[in-house]
């Protein structure tokens, strides 16, 4: 349930139009407000309210007033809109349609967006208010209509400095960057469930084998975990998972495989609800995902088109620092227990050689016409190599950095440019 509901937070974040909508409903309540405080200014007059705050005109005044301000409002809301729409396409040209979550997921421009039509919205219903008593100036509703617009003067100013700012290469790849890295992070935070010790799986995947099937074509996206370790639990069985989240699955594949002795549970297809199916990969379970968007970034910076080794250059720091915070920390086991200390959950875990060559393997091929780039690469996995304390972990930095010099020597690189990345290939011998 909690995964469920997590995967639904995430969709909700990514939707330009939530906060938008809530700061709507907020201007409904605020009007509302506005409404009865001009009933309580009128009753009790205007001597106890000081003047210099409060809107002195008349009805005419005010209904003027609050008609500009709304009018102005949809007027800047839809240059807004425009002008992201505008970077939304940029970004998607120039660093990859799958990075428009990030520039939706914004809090800034979902901010913008919902200042301005919650304003119009709020001016709109004011208007119709009439002060509550007829004849009278709605005074309030106006003078919140005005501050209102003082403040999406301000709200405007902040937009121009910040959509220029999203759209820059260095605040993309730290934006990508920064949940690639918590994504990789979260495959070293085992739970106390999580156990590192070989089982016999022949004699705990024995008994009768109830098969989850995908309902629909689609991304994995999560799996409920611990909801198929209380199942299996309470059934005195176990779970066996067949992908991971991020793979492709289409309709009837087998999500899992639970083996349990009890026969009535047999027929039993109640258990693909632990697995969200979805249209597209999300990086609350799949750290690949988000490293690969960083690494669509450094592969859209090589191309011809673009030609931007220095975005490129950047995209491998930022990789190579979300590698060696893993580098000697121990990945989630692939096995998960109860309380009892019974085998309930047989994953299936990325390693850290898959997320090495998810990070490296497309920017390495993409890098050979970019000497500089591949050079930094070199120097890179050489940093990471320093760092590493398994030998099996090591191995795997080696064969990339010798993948690379293999390349290198059948290009045609100068004799220069080859030294410089023989030397520091030279670093992990």
């Amino acid at each position: 349930m909690l995964t469920h509901l997590n995967n639904l937070w995430q969709r909700l974040r990514a939707s330009l139009w939530l906060v938008p909508s809530v700061m709507c409903l907020a201007a409904f309540g605020l009007a509302l407000l506005a409404d009865k405080l001009d009933r309580i200014y009128h009753v009790s007059g205007d001597g106890r309210w000081p003047k210099w705050l409060i809107y002195q005109g008349d009805l005419e005044g005010a209904r003027t007033l609050l008609s500009s301000v709304a009018g102005s409002m949809i007027t800047v809301a839809g240059t807004t809109f425009s002008i992201t729409m505008v970077v939304l396409q940029l970004a998607s040209s120039q660093f990859g349609p799958r990075l428009l979550t990030n520039f939706m997921r914004d809090t800034g421009n979902q901010f913008v967006l919902g200042t301005f039509v919650s304003t119009f919205l709020y001016c709109l219903l004011a208007l119709g208010n009439g002060g509550g008593i007829s004849g009278e100036p709605p005074a309030v509703s106006a003078t919140l209509g005005l501050l209102l617009a003082v403040l999406s003067v301000f709200v405007f100013i902040y937009f121009i400095h910040h959509v220029s700012s999203t759209i820059r290469a260095e605040h993309v790849v730290q934006m990508v960057a920064f949940g690639s890295v918590n994504a990789i992070k979260r495959l070293t935070s085992p739970s106390e469930q999580d156990v590192d010790q070989d089982f016999s799986l022949d004699d705990a995947l024995s008994g009768h084998e109830i098969h989850v099937r995908a309902l629909r074509s689609g991304y994995l996206q999560a799996i409920d975990e611990q909801g198929l370790s209380d199942t299996a639990s309470s059934l005195d069985g176990v779970f066996k998972v067949h992908f991971r989240p991020g793979k492709f699955i289409t309709a009837n594949d087998c999500l899992a495989t639970l083996f349990t002795s009890q026969a009535k549970n047999k027929n039993s297809d109640d258990y693909s609800g632990y697995f969200i199916i979805g249209h597209c990969r999300t990086d609350e379970q799949d750290p690949e995902y988000g490293i690969s968007q960083l690494v669509e970034v450094a592969v859209r910076a090589l191309s011809p088109g673009i030609n931007d080794p220095h975005t490129a250059i950047s995209c491998i720091d930022w990789l190579n620092s979300g590698l060696k915070e893993i580098a000697n920390q121990p990945l989630k086991s692939d096995y998960c227990c109860d309380e009892e200390g019974e085998l309930r959950l047989v994953r299936c875990n990325s390693d850290f050689a898959g997320l090495l060559n998810t990070a490296y393997d497309q920017i390495r091929q993409n890098s050979i016409a970019s000497p500089a780039v591949a050079i930094h690469l070199a120097e890179a996995l050489a940093d990471l190599y320093q760092v590493t304390e398994s030998e099996t972990r090591r191995g795997s930095v080696h064969h990339q950095a010798q993948l690379i010099l293999t390349a290198a020597k059948q290009s045609q690189w100068l004799e220069s440019d080859l030294e410089d990345l023989e030397n520091r290939y030279q670093r992990l011998n």
